[in-house]
Parts: structure tokens; sequence; C-alpha cells
């Protein structure tokens, strides 16, 4: 009985730990976000994205772009015959330690790939794509 209480509660603290350093890197967000949106999970996609520098009045718009660029990678891979995987080429993170480029290569199932550069920030303590 003992043991699987220890069991459980180091599973639940393995867990929560994993949970709290997601976005400790600037891969994650890019990574994360295109696996999302080849999935058509817009809602998901939206979290990966910073949307702190747009005003109120801008914040129907650039939903709406994270929408349709979602739409546009669910298109990508279906028409791919799905996405295979993310790899990171490289991450550069600047001097300021609050931005990077990561540059990304979508392998996708039928053997083609995409390379694409994203721009990240630290939002709230978690790394986030920039729309602007």
């Amino acid at each position: 009985m003992l043991r699987r209480q220890v069991a459980l509660f180091l599973a639940v603290s393995a867990t929560a730990l994993l949970a709290s350093c997601s976005g400790g890197s600037p891969e994650n967000a890019p990574a994360a976000f295109y696996k999302a949106s080849a999935a058509g999970e817009v809602d998901k996609a939206m979290e990966y994205v910073s949307f702190a520098n747009f005003k109120a009045e801008e914040m129907v718009m650039a939903k709406g772009k994270v929408q349709m660029v979602v739409g546009r990678i669910q298109q990508t891979a279906s028409s791919n015959d799905g996405l295979e995987k993310v790899e990171i080429i490289e991450s550069v993170v600047g001097e300021d330690g609050n931005s990077a480029k990561v540059k990304t290569k979508l392998l996708f199932k039928n053997g083609k790939d995409k390379t694409d550069t994203v721009n990240v920030v630290k939002d709230d303590g978690k790394w986030k794509i920039t729309l602007k």
C-alpha cells in the first residue's frame, strides 16, 4: 500500500514538473504549435502564441490570423500524408534572453519537408511564438 502511494506521488510530481517546464526552452513553442496545427487543434495551437503586444481591439484580428495559419498548416500536413515530426535545426536566443529565432524543419509522412524560421518571445515566463 505504501509503495503504491509513493509511486503515485512520484508520478504526480513528475507530471507537474514536466508541465511547469513546458515553456523552458524556445524550441518547445514552435514544435508544439506545429503539432497542434497539423492536428487541427486551433485552441491548443493558440496556447503557444503570444498575444501580449496586441491591443484589445486587435485581438480578434490576431486570433483570426492564427486560425488561418493553423488551417494552412493542417492542409499542408494533410496533403503530405500527415506530420511525421518537427526537427529543430537552430535556436538562437537574443542578447536580452527574452527573444529567440528558432529554425525548424517539418518532416511529413510522405518524405517531404518544409523549413521555417519562427520568432519567439518570453510571455509571462513561457516561450511563445510572436506574430509581430
